[in-house]
């Protein structure tokens, strides 16, 4: 759910109304709430939770377009519409943290740079926006990321 926060926190600030859900309940209904012209987007370590591949069927079946990375040829891969496999080896040391964890990131930054570049006209703004609150909010800092 950590990565699904930061995937909602990448795309509010290019304008795209996102959020993120942990509760399998609230993810179920706010699946069956979507339709043509909405997007669900889910990230799945394993593909297989039952929550999540759901989600996706209950959403695909209210005309919204799925989206996930998980490992491939698994359930939620195979119930979405737009499936990037992300399949890394993990460490039997559950002190370590996990390799998909941070493939993850790198997706959803990608992603987010992506659609920012692809709708520069219309994210520039927003992101002078967040800049401005910023800079009012605490001052000018010199050069940061936006609300890391």
């Amino acid at each position: 759910s950590t990565v699904a926060q930061e995937a909602a926190n990448r795309f509010f600030r290019l304008g795209i109304p996102s959020f993120f859900v942990s509760d399998s309940y609230v993810l179920q209904m706010r699946a069956a709430t979507l339709g043509p012209g909405d997007v669900l987007f889910l990230i799945s370590a394993s593909g297989e939770a039952d929550a999540i591949v759901g989600a996706a069927e209950i959403a695909s079946g209210y005309g919204a377009t799925t989206i996930c990375i998980t490992k491939p040829d698994t359930r939620l891969s195979n119930a979405t519409n737009i499936a990037i496999h992300a399949d890394l080896p993990e460490d039997g040391d559950i002190y370590k943290p996990t390799a998909s964890r941070y493939a993850h990131l790198i997706i959803i930054d990608a992603l987010a740079m992506s659609v920012a570049q692809d709708m520069a006209s219309e994210t520039t703004e927003n992101l002078r926006r967040i800049r401005a609150s910023l800079t009012a909010y605490h001052g000018r800092t010199g050069p940061q990321p936006l609300g890391d």
